[in-house]
C-alpha cells in the first residue's frame, strides 16, 4: 500500500488514474465513498523494543470496528460480524464471539509478525529476518528521505475490485493481512533460484515535492545506477494471491506492483505510511520481462492471470 496510490480500473489507461489519500479517508467523485484508509491507526511504540503483547486487543477491536463500519456502509459482500470486519476463520460460527475471535486474531498477528517461517512466503530477500529484527528491537524500520529510521503503524485500507496500483519500493518493512478479497502482485525477484535477490537500494529516498511519496527506482533503459546490475539477476514474477486470512511480508527496499481482482478487498497493513513510487515510464524495460507490468488485461473472471 502507499500513502498516495494510483488506483486504475484494469481496463483503463494510466491517464485515467485517480488518487487515494493513504492517511485517512480522502474521497473524490471518481471513487466509491467507502474507498480508502480507515480513519484509525495503531501506532507501534517508537522507541522499542516492541512488546510481546503489541498490538493490544483493545486497539485491534477499535481498528476492526472502524473497518466494519466503513465496509458495511459500502454494502459490500461478506458483512462484518457484530460490527467488526474479521478475516475468514475468525468468528465464523456462533461458537466463537466477536471478542473471542479478535483476541485470537491479535495473538496470531503477534506470532506471525515475529516468526518469518510461519509465513511460508516464496522469493523472500536475504535481508528479511534482519529487517524484521530491526523493527522488533528498535520500534522503527528502514529510513526516510533524511536517512532516519521511521516509526510504523497498523492501518486498514478498503479497495474496490479490478484496481491496479503503481509500482513502488518499500522504505520500511510491511506486514499485510488480507481481511477480505485478495491482494495480487507482480514482484521483483531473482531469476536464479540458487541466488536469492539482494535489495540494491534501501534508502534514503528523495521526497517528492508534494511530500506524500518518495522517488522510487527507475528501470528505464537509461536506468538508475543503483539498480544497474538488476537486469542480469532479476525478473518480474506474478505471485500467488494473498487470499483473505493470509499474510504478506515486504522487506525494506523490495519492489512490486499490486492489484485487486474481481472482488472488493480490505487489507490490514503494518507500514511506515509512505512509499517510494514509480511512474509508468520509470517501470521501463531494463528488466527483461517488464511486459509483466502491463496489467491492462491481467485478470479473467476468476481473478487469475491470463495465460
Amino acid at each position: 500500500m502507499a500513502r498516495d496510490i494510483r488506483a486504475i480500473p484494469i481496463n483503463r489507461t494510466c491517464n485515467d488514474a485517480v488518487s487515494i489519500s493513504m492517511c485517512g479517508g480522502e474521497r473524490n467523485e471518481s471513487n466509491p465513498s467507502w474507498m480508502g484508509w480507515v480513519d484509525y491507526a495503531i501506532h507501534a511504540p517508537p522507541d522499542g523494543p516492541i512488546p510481546e503483547d503489541w498490538p493490544s486487543v483493545n486497539e485491534m477491536k477499535v481498528l476492526l470496528k472502524a473497518t466494519g463500519e466503513q465496509w458495511d456502509k459500502g454494502g459490500l459482500e461478506s458483512p462484518s460480524k457484530d460490527g467488526y470486519l474479521l478475516p475468514p476463520g475468525y468468528g465464523d460460527s456462533d461458537d466463537e464471539t466477536a471478542d473471542e475471535a479478535i483476541r485470537r486474531l491479535c495473538g496470531d498477528w503477534r506470532r506471525i509478525l515475529r516468526n518469518a517461517r510461519e509465513r511460508d512466503q516464496p522469493d523472500m530477500y536475504p535481508s528479511a529476518e534482519s529487517d524484521l529484527q530491526e523493527f522488533l528491537s528498535t520500534g522503527k524500520s528502514g529510513c526516510n528521505h533524511e536517512g532516519a529510521p521511521m516509526p510504523l503503524k497498523i492501518q486498514v485500507v478498503i479497495l474496490p475490485k479490478n484496481r491496479v496500483f503503481g509500482a513502488h519500493a518499500h522504505p520500511t518493512i510491511e506486514l499485510e493481512l488480507t481481511l477480505r478479497g485478495a491482494l495480487r502482485e507482480v514482484r521483483l525477484v531473482t531469476n536464479d533460484a540458487s541466488k536469492p535477490l539482494s535489495v540494491p537500494h534501501r534508502g534514503p529516498w528523495e521526497l517528492r515535492p508534494e511530500g506524500k511519496t518518495m522517488v522510487g527506482p527507475n528501470f528505464a533503459d537509461s536506468g538508475d545506477l543503483r539498480y544497474a546490475n538488476l537486469p542480469n539477476g532479476a525478473q518480474w514474477k506474478h505471485m500467488e494471491p494473498v487470499w483473505a486470512g493470509k499474510y504478506l511480508f515486504n522487506e525494506v527496499g523490495s519492489v512490486h506492483k499490486s492489484y485487486t481482482g474481481p472482488e472488493d478487498g480490505a487489507f490490514m497493513v503494518l507500514w511506515g505510511g509512505i512509499h517510494a513510487t514509480m511512474s509508468a515510464n520509470d517501470e521501463g524495460s531494463a528488466i527483461p520481462n517488464s511486459d509483466f507490468l502491463n496489467l491492462d488485461h491481467i485478470t479473467n473472471a476468476n481473478g487469475e492471470p491470463k495465460q
